[in-house]
């Protein structure tokens, strides 16, 4: 079990988007987050006959999310416009990110624009740095385009959805390949993690990309293409985006954001 972040903190972090959500609401949200229209909903898999049986049905929402997974989004110039359920980032609004970390008035961390895109690095053992944004979602899609730049190979990248004051759900990939699906839990202090499923994958030296549906009560994986892992849960609440990464016992880690996409379901 994996306790490492300071609830203190991250309730602090939840409530500074709760208010920052109600302001953009009573000005009309003029900043540079396109704001989502509720009344659209984007339906991006066909979960097939209702009369399949389970098996054959769950083969088929698995083959839908691979073909959707397998080609990443590209990353779209001046010419292009972004649908408008889709957020995508190279992080130059990196201000219009909520930074916390373990020891926020150590000056060794870093989260900082990379033009384009962002680095991340913790300084310490057991360490954790997390990062959100203000756009909230039951149903979304993640994309991250990441690479490792050094430091412990048990490191991890870590990318969340549904986060909230009592919990959030995340795609954790480390150094070696390995990776979880699993559940932080905000209610007791400090968070608690639980593992929800986890497995072994293939990272390239360079840049890499993984894609995390959370989708009603499924949770899945894809690294590379690749399908990783899913799980079935019970809890299912809207919460915001969001990146972070955490070390362990081999100490400081750096990774690489190239770019960050949210394609919202619901």
């Amino acid at each position: 079990m994996k306790s490492r972040k300071n609830l203190k903190g991250l309730v602090f972090v939840f409530s500074t988007l709760i208010l920052v959500s109600l302001a953009c609401q009573s000005s009309g949200n003029n900043g540079n987050n396109q704001e989502l229209d509720n009344n659209e909903v984007l339906t991006n898999n066909n979960s097939g006959d209702v009369d399949l049986d389970a098996t054959a049905e769950s083969l088929q929402k698995t083959q839908t999310a691979l073909d959707n997974a397998v080609v990443n989004t590209p990353v779209p110039d001046s010419s292009e416009e972004i649908p408008e359920n889709v957020y995508f980032t190279e992080f130059e609004d990196i201000e219009d990110w909520v930074v916390d970390m373990k020891e926020p008035n150590d000056p060794q961390y870093r989260f900082e624009y990379a033009d384009p895109g962002l680095t991340m690095y913790a300084p310490l053992v057991n360490d954790w740095m997390a990062a959100y944004v203000d756009l909230w979602a039951t149903d979304v899609r993640l994309e991250v385009d990441f690479a490792f730049l050094g430091g412990a190979e048990d490191s991890s990248l870590d990318v969340y959805c549904r986060a909230n004051e009592e919990g959030e759900y995340s795609f954790t990939i480390y150094a070696d390949g390995f990776w979880e699906i699993g559940f932080w839990d905000y209610t007791v202090d400090p968070g608690e993690f639980e593992t929800l499923a986890s497995g072994q994958s293939s990272l390239d030296s360079g840049d890499n990309f993984m894609v995390g549906y959370c989708e009603g009560n499924e949770i899945s994986l894809f690294i590379n293409g690749e399908f990783a892992g899913e799980t079935t849960i019970s809890n299912v609440a809207e919460g915001v985006v969001g990146v972070g990464l955490l070390t362990f016992d081999g100490g400081a880690g750096e990774w690489m954001v190239n770019y960050f996409a949210a394609e919202f379901l619901d």
